[in-house]
């Protein structure tokens, strides 16, 4: 299928934030949800300066479309449409099969096998960490599972039950409350890695690693 890439990321974009996960009531926190409105907006009717008057017209960003149809045509949605002849499709992608859907916690479950291999290789070579620094990273690693003792460790340390979307809002930029495709398969059945899941991945990696390497830097130096 072929779409406009705009409409496809955002597709993903919309999945990605989705509130998949259970929130407080933010009255607990006392603030306010917040409301977001999409970028199409449909509108009765727009005049031109020809004085020519469109009725149920679509308003993209600074584009017009006559009706929903045309601006579905010119972004490749339209089972009828023929996009690729149309003036207005000038960024048509190729749209694969995506699966694999991860959550944040998935991501981060596969940052931390990683993790795991990285720290424990540390604790059993540099001899310059003190106590507290093996302490540290002790109390991150179970050596018995290869894992970490904590699903959010090291932004946090206690699961919150379903209620940690909040918590880890403030932790970091990269929480999302959605979920983001692993894998996309195209017309010749070759599986891959989509760009946005790894993406997410390398940069929730360099930032566990920043602020593991961060606390053991500070607890060594106490």
């Amino acid at each position: 299928m072929n779409i406009s890439e705009k409409i496809l990321t955002e597709w993903e974009e919309k999945l990605q934030s989705c509130e998949a996960i259970p929130e407080m009531s933010p009255a607990v926190y006392g603030i306010e949800p917040t409301v977001s409105y999409p970028t199409v907006i449909m509108k009765t009717s727009y005049k031109c300066s020809n004085d020519s008057t469109y009725e149920n017209c679509v308003l993209d960003d600074n584009l017009i479309y006559t009706s929903r149809q045309e601006y579905n045509e010119a972004h490749g949605i339209s089972s009828s449409s023929s996009p690729e002849s149309s003036s207005s499709a000038t960024d048509l992608v190729k749209s694969c099969a995506q699966g694999d859907f991860a959550l944040f916690v998935d991501i981060l479950a596969e940052v931390q096998t990683a993790l795991y291999e990285k720290f424990s290789k540390q604790l059993e070579e540099n001899s310059s960490l003190n106590e507290k620094g093996k302490e540290y990273l002790e109390g991150l690693l179970n050596h018995e599972k290869k894992a970490f003792k904590a699903k959010l460790a090291p932004y946090l340390y206690s699961d919150y039950g379903d209620y940690y979307g909040w918590e880890m809002s403030r932790k970091t930029d990269l929480w999302f409350n959605g979920y983001i495709a692993k894998t996309k398969t195209c017309e010749d059945g070759t599986r891959v890695i989509t760009d946005r899941y790894k993406e997410k991945y390398d940069a929730i990696l360099a930032e566990c690693i920043e602020i593991i390497e961060n606390k053991v830097n500070g607890v060594s130096a106490d």
